[in-house]
């Protein structure tokens, strides 16, 4: 009895460090087991891999402008898990873990390490290359001889004697993560305007957005115009004011009036720009 006991806890430890042995393997195979969730998206024209963003005024429809703020997730048609709503029906969009993700070479071939931002090309990625709003990091690459070549005229391209370049489209794995990335490459002229007109295109996409940044510039421009008039107009005469009064004593009385009501002028002038300022926020 006690050796058919010892040989079944022999055999029970022989079974479990197989077992054990074997978890890694098994996840090593399924690879990373990531969760979508279903989301109602009306473009019908959307593949697996797309990069969808979202906004109050359009809902969810595939991203179309570089470094999308509003950039949501990626489509998964066959997600490893999905949760589907009530009604079972929708897009699966992953927004965490990895990702298969449609992308281009506009911004230049992606390598592992890049961080992958939205593009104006509907659904694909592109490489970010300077600083801005992001999807993930790349984990595979697309060099200039994979995936599909295909010709493609930027919506920024003014030059007509060559409107059109060539460009290469196809998939890599990126590891989610929607946030600003800080990039720390060399940054040209060019380049800059870019993401300035990435960020203008942006805020032109969000109504609410465009105008309260309207509203902001304005309400500055207006502070710094009544600044301006009070001490070129008002504040400019005090100076002269204090001289004339060691020039001419006897109009001290005058001379002072005077100063006082400059300055009164210009605090006048810097409270009504300040207000107008406040009510362009306000309002």
């Amino acid at each position: 009895m006690p050796k058919l006991l010892i040989k079944s806890v022999l055999i029970f430890l022989s079974l479990l460090v197989v077992v054990t042995a074997n978890i890694p393997l098994c996840f090593a195979q399924l690879g990373s087991v990531d969760f979508t969730y279903t989301y109602n998206v009306p473009d019908k024209e959307i593949t697996d891999g797309d990069i969808i963003s979202s906004s109050a005024e359009k809902g969810f429809f595939r991203s179309d402008f570089a470094y999308d703020s509003h950039a949501f997730g990626v489509v998964q048609l066959s997600p490893l898990i999905v949760y589907k709503g009530v009604d079972s029906t929708g897009t699966p969009i992953a927004r965490t873990g990895t990702a298969t993700v449609n992308v281009t070479t506009l911004n230049g071939p992606i390598i592992p390490g890049d961080f992958v931002t939205t593009s104006e090309i509907a659904g694909k990625g592109q490489k970010a290359v300077v600083s801005g709003n992001v999807i993930g990091v790349a984990l595979t690459g697309l060099g200039l001889a994979d995936g599909t070549e295909f010709d493609y005229q930027r919506k920024s391209t003014t030059n007509q004697q060559n409107p059109s370049q060539k460009f290469r489209t196809g998939k890599v794995t990126v590891a989610l993560r929607m946030e600003y990335a800080e990039i720390t490459s060399a940054r040209t002229a060019l380049r800059l305007l870019d993401s300035f007109n990435a960020a203008l295109f942006t805020n032109v996409q969000n109504p609410d957005q465009f105008v309260k940044i309207f509203r902001y510039i304005t309400a500055i421009i207006i502070v710094l115009i009544s600044f301006a008039i009070g001490f070129f107009t008002f504040s400019r005469a005090i100076p002269k004011g204090i001289e004339a009064i060691g020039r001419n004593p006897l109009a001290q009385k005058t001379i002072i009036f005077s100063i006082v009501l400059n300055i009164a002028f210009t605090v006048i002038t810097a409270v009504a720009g300040i207000a107008a300022a406040i009510m362009i926020l306000k309002f």
